[in-house]
């Protein structure tokens, strides 16, 4: 049995981008982050030589988010970093640790679960592996009150 903490993204490696300097750019490196800059990777975003489609989540330290908003927000769109969902931090070691394991599910209206478990490339024994792991993340997921299932 696959126990919780298996990534379903075994096979999709989720990039993380941490928009951060100095010791705060060496914790993010350390904690696994895809790409990590300050100025430099907000010039990259801008001038198109870093492709936002080739990132899945965005962190940045408060100090950048000023520069951020005003030059690279419209081409980051949906990845731009805000402190509702707790991208924008200080604590980059934790926030990128998150961002790497976290599995999100999306319900709709009619209770229907849509999550992403991989590419048209993958293998079909890599996809096979991916959906049992989050069948198994599901059902550790469910509440303790539910109908019982099959």
């Amino acid at each position: 049995m696959l126990d919780y903490d298996f990534n379903i993204y075994r096979y999709l490696a989720l990039r993380v981008a941490v928009f951060a300097e100095g010791a705060a750019a060496d914790e993010a490196r350390a904690a696994g982050a895809d790409l990590v800059g300050g100025e430099d990777l907000i010039e990259g975003i801008k001038n198109g030589s870093i492709n936002t489609k080739d990132i899945d989540k965005c962190i940045a330290m408060p100090q950048l988010m000023p520069r951020i908003g005003k030059e690279i927000s419209k081409k980051l769109n949906r990845l731009t970093p805000n402190a509702r969902d707790g991208s924008v931090t200080t604590d980059i070691l934790r926030a990128v640790k998150e961002a790497k394991k976290n599995i999100t599910f999306k319900k709709d209206k009619s209770a229907i679960v849509h999550v992403g478990l991989g590419k048209v490339s993958f293998t079909e024994e890599a996809l096979c592996e991916n959906v049992g792991a989050f069948v198994n993340a599901l059902l550790l997921a469910k509440p303790a009150g539910l109908k019982k299932s099959k």
